[in-house]
């Protein structure tokens, strides 16, 4: 279909290397021309040639340069180092440092390995953990997601690495690539749409690798899938997600509505009315979100108190409490004490994920403020 995607490094720091490499054969000449007339004619007379020649006098010059310019070199990749370690990894970006070049290296091998067909299962996981990292840097997932749009995106991964079909796998090298990526998405918008077999699953897998990306080959995705999976929940709940991104609420709203009665799943629906809550919030129909919430409340209590080492449950009660709490109504305090309870207790107990963190400390605010 397309020439294989270049995965060479096409960073060189030139520089660097041709003032290394000068300086280090224009050393060993005039190292060869010093033990060559020591030899023949002995220090003193050496000495005097030195002085009195200026081609060697200039090419001692340039030795110095190159020397200078070398150690400039160097200094200026430290500082650059220090800079992005300290000013743009403050603001959240991966550090740019060894460790990051080898995850590279590594990225560009096991790319290289999908392109030619020749990626092991293990091979194919370390690969989809890499690009969950790239895509997912600072937890975008909604928050009562809990990693689940990230499992979904590392699992499309390793499913199209893993293909027998030589197209899909090199639409997803350059995928991989954020100078490629659009052309790599529409490149498998295009094999769904020719496809005639597995139509849900592969406008699912692209649904679930353009989500973090790209919201409008996500969105048409989604669409696809529910078209041929209608009784797919979370489809109708990222869909929503995707018409919330581009403001489309009504949409969102209808979305979520068609699928809640046909949901089979407890804690679906307790997710489904967590984000009408969400939608309906963001209209400012505050009775209408807070009589969501509570009805996404009695299920998320049920669950949780069903089955009380489920750190899962614990977590959707916890933040249906602090949605409720964010509606500023009179008992705001007493829902932060209620979620901070929760979270604080599965933090001591060691079931609290990092990304949630913050809001434990955020609930914690809430009741001191």
């Amino acid at each position: 279909m397309n020439a294989k995607p270049d995965r060479t490094n096409n960073k060189k720091p030139w520089l660097k290397r041709i003032s290394i490499g000068l300086f280090v054969l224009l050393v060993a000449a005039l190292s060869v021309w010093v033990i060559v007339q020591l030899w023949t004619t002995g220090f003193t007379q050496t000495k005097t040639r030195i002085i009195e020649s200026k081609p060697i006098i200039i090419l001692i010059a340039i030795i110095a340069t190159l020397a200078a310019i070398t150690s400039w070199s160097v200094k200026i990749d430290k500082a650059i180092g220090v800079f992005k370690k300290y000013f743009i990894n403050a603001e959240g970006a991966a550090p740019n440092g060894p460790n990051d070049d080898r995850e590279e290296q590594r990225k560009d091998q096991l790319l290289q390995a999908v392109i030619d067909g020749k990626i092991t299962a293990k091979e194919a996981k370390d690969l989809a953990n890499i690009f969950t990292t790239d895509a997912y840097p600072k937890g975008i997932e909604n928050s009562v997601d809990n990693g689940q749009s990230s499992e979904g995106f590392k699992k499309s991964v390793v499913k199209i690495a893993r293909s027998d079909d030589n197209e899909r796998r090199q639409a997803l090298a350059l995928i991989a690539d954020e100078t490629t990526r659009t052309e790599g998405l529409t490149q498998l918008q295009m094999i769904a749409q020719s496809a005639s077999h597995d139509l849900a699953q592969q406008w699912r897998e692209l649904a679930e690798l353009a989500y973090p990306f790209d919201t409008q080959i996500s969105t048409i995705s989604y669409e696809q899938v529910i078209k041929y999976s209608p009784a797919d929940t979370w489809a109708h709940i990222y869909l929503s997600r995707l018409y919330v991104r581009n403001s489309n609420l009504p949409a969102a709203k209808k979305t979520l509505s068609e699928t809640l009665d046909a949901t089979p799943s407890k804690r679906d629906k307790s997710v489904i009315f967590d984000e009408l809550g969400d939608i309906a919030t963001a209209q400012t129909d505050l009775p209408a979100a807070r009589a969501y919430y509570e009805d996404g409340l009695k299920i998320a209590k049920a669950l949780a108190q069903s089955d009380p080492t489920h750190g899962g449950y614990q977590r959707d009660l916890a933040f249906v409490y602090a949605k409720l709490a964010l509606l500023g109504e009179d008992d705001a305090k007493k829902q932060w004490k209620r979620a901070h309870g929760i979270l604080k207790s599965l933090d001591e107990a060691g079931r609290l994920a990092p990304t949630d963190q913050g809001a434990l400390k955020h609930s914690a605010s809430m009741i001191e403020g």
